[in-house]
């Protein structure tokens, strides 16, 4: 079949001035307006059935070949709002250490696979075991170099961040053998030879022996190696500093292989192993989305049997069963789907992103594209039953179809403006991933609505013209027996189905990410939840005035409450001290500071895990000078499970720091600080949405009253009008 898109324009065009002659009584010239709009759409779409289905349909396939192709992408960041103190943070942050977008941070938990205790020899070694090979066995491409990089050959800043598990197990070694009072494997702070180090960060889950335990063991001679009692996990962590040559991609591939070797190829006897990385967490949020495809047939099944049994009830009722019938209910199923395929497609040929957030928009046009098709089909029922009483010599598929978008197109319209409305108004006012949702939201629902009023008007239309050559009354009955057969077969089951519900169902059961949030919220963020604080203008530290007030700046969060204190705190500047006065020669109070000793330092192996927390740079004389550093102070309490009181001490860390922004522009970084900030304004974003959308439904009917107003005065001159009068 050859179609002219010229013609089919002009036909259309043709309809409707043909039909604006045409008026009812009753109506006003706006309403006239609206139904004969409808009326040539009508005729248009009938006359051209298989014009409009081809031409919607090649849109759909484009689209779903495009949405195919087209990437997912994730953005954790983007549940937090535009403006949102947690977007400065995350950008300092990573201007901090100089990202030019993702680098390598793996956190990789172990446990005991007996639930016991991580303090046994075995279970020690066989953590540093892993350790070694995470460093050695796998490795990022770096172009510039020429060669494939393990971990301690990439990493700068935080390579020894893993060192106090190697160094407690080889004391732990060492006391087993012969034990020496040089050694003290003591939590929180151990101390090997003379050199003290925080157990805080890696060991959690810690049960340690009572005063009175402890006496016991010494009035007994019994020696024990450390006053754990128990550690539940051991948590490694993996950081890098974004190389330039690295790629996105890179990185994803290096974190998602280390988790998924751990997870299908990974057996030990002694230890479970879970990996968690942004990019393994993206991975499995995309495999999520992707695992609502069958929960999306179901859903299609499901609607489709509905509208099936309902649709073959109305007509029965009505007497107009037919074979159609049964055509016009699925394909209200499908045109919804049809219409999100092409609206994804327009809108990542347009550039927008494909985050996973917007794989439930699918159900969403599901349930709206059928009402709008329920409309149409009610409308056709209630034409043919007019007709039927009072035919009319006209009478002809393009007239019906003309007479349901007439009837059923203006509510159609209604209900998704309305619809559109409320997603655009929720976009402008929610996180950048919410306001994805949002607007292809509102976009598939335009879409779903021109598809219904086009596309399912069509399929209405080729079904309409054989039930008009084929109504027959033994058709009906027949098509009802088999309708009863059918409600008696399908109560029969529902009755007798067996229901298994379980909350685990809601969630991908194999994921790790769920046990891993689960060790997370039991051991880790109750036991050390860190602050890290980023000086960004240290100043000059050679005055011991300046370095008096950063002491005290430091020293206000350790006073918290919920600080754990000192010990669990990273500031380089009192392993500064200690290099500068490792015999204690020098009077007591503050060292002198010089930017120029920090390479040295920096050199000694005890202390050159600093060179992840400081920047150091080149002054305009050649000199050394500390451009800026960031402290670590670790927190604990139960109560920090709760998000609400994460949320009430990230409140307190900002609070603290903005004291001291014009002297030392500090700011705070924390892990969860994205999501507190959305879980802050989400009471208030709701109440604005609301309001906001009631006032636009309201502006919007004030604005359809005027218009009807004003072409009613307009049509009756004896009404003053008031345009004419201003």
């Amino acid at each position: 079949m050859k179609i002219h898109p010229p013609d089919l324009i002009n036909s259309f065009s043709d309809d409707l001035s043909s039909h604006f002659s045409t008026t009812s009584e009753g109506e006003t010239v706006f309403i006239r307006g609206i139904h004969r709009f409808y009326r040539a759409l009508g005729r248009f779409v009938a006359r051209n059935a298989w014009a409009v289905i081809v031409v919607c349909m090649a849109i759909t396939i484009i689209g779903a070949i495009k949405t195919k192709h087209t990437p997912k992408k994730s953005d954790l960041s983007g549940y937090a709002p535009y403006g949102a103190r947690s977007r400065y943070e995350l950008a300092a942050y990573e201007q901090f250490f100089d990202y030019q977008g993702q680098g390598i941070k793996i956190l990789v938990m172990l446990m005991a696979t007996d639930n016991g205790t991580m303090i046994r020899n075995t279970h020690l070694n066989e953590a540093v075991n892993v350790i070694d090979f995470i460093s050695k066995n796998f490795t990022i491409y770096n172009s510039r170099e020429q060669r494939p990089e393990g971990f301690d050959e990439y990493c700068y800043g935080f390579c020894l961040y893993n060192e106090p598990i190697r160094q407690f197990y080889n004391g732990y070694q060492i006391q087993t053998l012969n034990p020496t009072s040089r050694i003290n494997l003591s939590y929180p702070v151990t101390s090997m030879f003379g050199r003290t180090f925080s157990l805080q960060p890696n060991f959690f889950g810690i049960k340690t022996y009572s005063n009175e335990e402890l006496t016991e063991f010494h009035a007994k001679n019994k020696t024990i190696l450390t006053n754990m009692k128990e550690a539940k996990m051991i948590l490694l962590q993996f950081r890098g500093e974004r190389e330039e040559s690295w790629t996105d991609e890179q990185i994803k591939a290096y974190e998602i292989a280390i988790s998924e070797y751990f997870i299908n190829e990974y057996k030990n006897p002694y230890l479970k192993v879970l990996v968690v990385s942004n990019s393994f967490a993206q991975k499995e949020i995309q495999r999520g989305g992707l695992k609502l495809q069958p929960f999306l047939a179901v859903g299609f099944v499901i609607m489709t049997i509905f509208t099936v049994i309902t649709e073959l009830i109305s007509s029965a009722f009505a007497h107009q069963c037919s074979w159609y019938k049964v055509i016009n209910a699925v394909t209200a199923c499908i045109v919804p789907f049809c219409s999100v395929g092409a609206a994804f497609g327009m809108l990542f040929f347009a550039g927008f992103r494909f985050g996973p957030i917007i794989l439930v928009t699918p159900f969403l046009i599901l349930a709206i594209g059928v009402d709008d098709s329920f409309l149409m089909m009610h409308a056709w029922q209630r034409v043919v039953s007019k007709l039927r009483k009072h035919p009319r010599p006209d009478d002809s598929i393009e007239y019906r179809i003309a007479e349901v978008l007439a009837e059923a197109g203006p509510s159609i319209t209604i209900s998704a403006l309305t619809n559109i409305m409320a997603f655009i108004v929720g976009g402008l006012t929610s996180p950048p991933e919410v306001e994805l949702f949002c607007y292809a939201n509102a976009f598939a629902l335009f879409v779903d609505t021109v598809f219904s009023v086009t596309l399912y008007a069509a399929i209405m239309a080729l079904c309409g013209k054989q039930e008009m050559k084929s109504e027959n009354q033994t058709i009906s009955i027949f098509i009802i027996i088999l309708l009863i057969g059918y409600l008696a077969l399908t109560t029969y089951g529902t009755l007798n189905i067996g229901i298994d519900l379980s909350t685990r169902k809601f969630f991908l059961k194999d994921s790790i990410l769920l046990e891993a949030d689960v060790y997370r919220s039991k051991y880790v963020i109750p036991n050390f939840t860190p602050a890290a604080i980023i000086v960004n203008n240290p100043g000059n530290l050679s005055d011991p005035h300046r370095i008096e007030q950063l002491n005290n700046f430091i020293q206000q969060f350790e006073k918290m409450n919920n600080s754990i204190g000192s010990d669990a705190t990273k500031y380089f500047l009192r392993d500064y001290e200690e290099y500068k006065d490792p015999f204690g020669d020098l009077p007591a109070g503050i060292k002198p500071f010089d930017a120029n000793d920090l390479e040295d330092f920096l050199s000694w192996p005890e202390y050159s895990f600093w060179k992840g927390f400081l920047k150091v740079k080149n002054g305009k004389n050649g000199e050394k000078v500390l451009d800026k550093f960031f402290v670590n102070v670790g927190f604990e309490g139960k109560e920090l499970v709760n998000w609400e009181e994460r949320g009430r001490l990230l409140k307190t860390w900002r609070d603290e720091v903005d004291k001291y922004r014009d002297i030392f522009n500090a700011t705070i970084y924390s892990d969860d600080a994205l999501f507190l900030d959305l879980i802050k304004v989400i009471p208030s974003v709701s109440w604005q949405s609301a309001a906001a959308t009631k006032k636009r439904e309201k502006d919007i009917k004030n604005v359809t009253l005027k218009g009807v107003r004003f072409f009613e005065d307009f049509e009756n001159p004896k009404k003053p009008n008031v345009v004419a009068l201003a």
